[in-house]
């Protein structure tokens, strides 16, 4: 049996419901597939394939717009360490 103290247990509910309300407003209402398709110019996405943050399925979405570029780094996470970076490096001021 695990000791525990009632505002312990407050807090960490308080806690979770903020955590819950901050991903019901930010990631569960994302609009960004419909806001990238709202933009003329060209676009280049550049994410990382160990990236926890990726959806496959909006990057397939993303794929097929006429003005995306989508390009992979592979072992690349959602931070930007050298292998990003040297991604990003390569593209910047190219335009199709």
């Amino acid at each position: 049996m695990a000791l525990t103290h009632p505002e312990g247990d407050r807090d960490q509910q308080a806690q979770l419901a903020g955590f819950t309300l901050f991903l019901q407003n930010t990631v569960e209402s994302q609009t960004t597939i419909s806001d990238i398709a709202a933009v003329t110019c060209p676009i280049r996405i550049v994410y990382g394939t160990l990236d926890p943050f990726i959806m496959p399925a909006a990057i397939r979405i993303l794929e097929q717009m006429r003005n995306v570029t989508v390009v992979k780094v592979a072992g690349a996470d959602h931070l930007i360490r050298r292998r990003m970076a040297k991604a990003v490096a390569s593209i910047q001021g190219t335009v199709d």
